[in-house]
């Protein structure tokens, strides 16, 4: 959300609005009339891609537009509130020209449907509880120089698409404990998940000599391995009109440690060289590392109806140098956000934007085939609207 964006550094225990359904349940006890809320994120990545291999490409088509919704209602007079959200919590897209030889497009998008529930255990301890729905597509596309397979040079290019989708439940925990007047500590948890896709894989065109056994299009499947997510998040009041808060955060993604790869009856696609040509192997190894962040935030409520926010974190990129790929360029960042609340007469208006100070990654020869430099941007701007009911 546009609020959690802009006090990302520690938006567990600073974001209070209906958006904490998916930052922190315990904090969607602060919502006190019905309210629904919509916001839309544009992320506008920017990737580039030198080799001494005499690859240079620029990532096409980098602005993305991802929209959330929430709804909360509180339950009698009890501190009990129920909410709904519809978000976008993880994703990724990168596309290449065709002609830079690289694995040209990749797109993961994930929707996560949870009903929350959250409740106070007494005046100074709120927790919350939600359970996560997720939907995925999964999208691959890569050229096949059917030459290097056949063995003739006259055999065209084949072009390769392996689209699937799937499902899969986990929960969120959260509780948020005023230790004071003044000062807040949040917890959260975001169980990990395992998505099973099966979709299609299609395959045009097909030579000659390889008809008889390669098909148009076959079955697909694999499957992703998304992580545990664990924060800690603490926040005092300087006054009564700023706010400071930290926050440090666990990520488990050591889950994600292979990428398998079925083509079903193109199968003999995968055993056709000891490296799996043309370009599939049975599995691709991934061997993320797990990674903690930091994040600082702060907030300034300058008037009855207008908040200021800021926020810092850095981020370690999970990818080693043996398996980044062009299909996920990634690096260690630092991010700075920035952000405005306006509330009246019942509505709010948020507006949240960060930047991402990202390295470059150099992969050496010796330490993945595909080896170069990739240069990456990035930009978050998020629009919010909420109104009470």
């Amino acid at each position: 959300s546009s609020s959690a964006l802009a006090l990302d550094g520690a938006k567990s225990v600073m974001v209070d609005d209906v958006s904490a359904i998916s930052v922190n349940p315990a904090n969607l006890t602060q919502v006190s009339e019905r309210t629904v809320g919509i916001s839309l994120t544009f992320i506008k990545a920017d990737a580039s891609f030198s080799s001494p291999l005499g690859i240079d490409a620029d990532s096409r088509n980098t602005l993305k537009i991802l929209p959330d919704i929430y709804v909360a209602t509180p339950l009698g007079e009890g501190g009990v509130v129920f909410g709904l959200g519809i978000t976008t919590p993880y994703g990724q897209s990168v596309e290449w020209s065709k002609e830079s030889s690289l694995p040209y497009f990749s797109e993961m998008i994930l929707v996560d449907i949870a009903p929350t529930l959250g409740f106070k255990l007494c005046d100074s301890v709120a927790v919350g509880a939600g359970l996560d729905v997720y939907y995925s597509e999964l999208t691959l596309k890569q050229l096949i120089p059917w030459a290097a397979v056949t063995g003739n040079p006259a055999d065209p290019i084949g072009d390769v698409s392996l689209k699937g989708d799937g499902m899969a439940a986990g929960a969120s925990l959260g509780l948020t404990w005023e230790v004071t007047d003044n000062q807040r500590i949040a917890v959260v948890y975001h169980s990990p998940f395992d998505i099973d896709y099966e979709g299609d894989t299609q395959i045009s065109p097909i030579p000659a000599p390889l008809a008889p056994v390669v098909s148009s299009k076959t079955d697909f499947e694999t499957t992703i391995k998304f992580p545990t997510v664990a924060s800690l998040g603490y926040a005092l009041d300087v006054s009564e009109t700023v706010t400071i808060g930290a926050e440090v955060e666990w990520v488990e993604f050591s889950r994600f440690d292979t990428l398998p790869i079925n083509l079903g009856a193109n199968g003999i696609l995968q055993a056709t060289s000891p490296s799996g040509a043309p370009g599939f192997p049975t599995e691709i190894p991934q061997k993320w590392d797990d990674i903690w962040t930091y994040g600082l935030a702060a907030s300034w409520q300058c008037s009855d109806s207008i908040e200021l926010r800021g926020s810092y974190r850095y981020l370690e990129s999970p990818i080693p140098d043996t398996t980044l790929a062009p299909t996920l360029p990634d690096a260690d960042k630092h991010t700075l956000g920035v952000g405005l609340g306006w509330q009246g007469n019942g509505q709010t208006v948020d507006v949240g934007y960060t930047y991402s100070l990202i390295d470059d990654r150099d992969v050496t020869a010796d330490q993945n085939p595909l080896y170069g430099t990739y240069e990456l941007d990035s930009h978050i701007v998020s629009l919010a609207y909420s109104r009470s009911l």
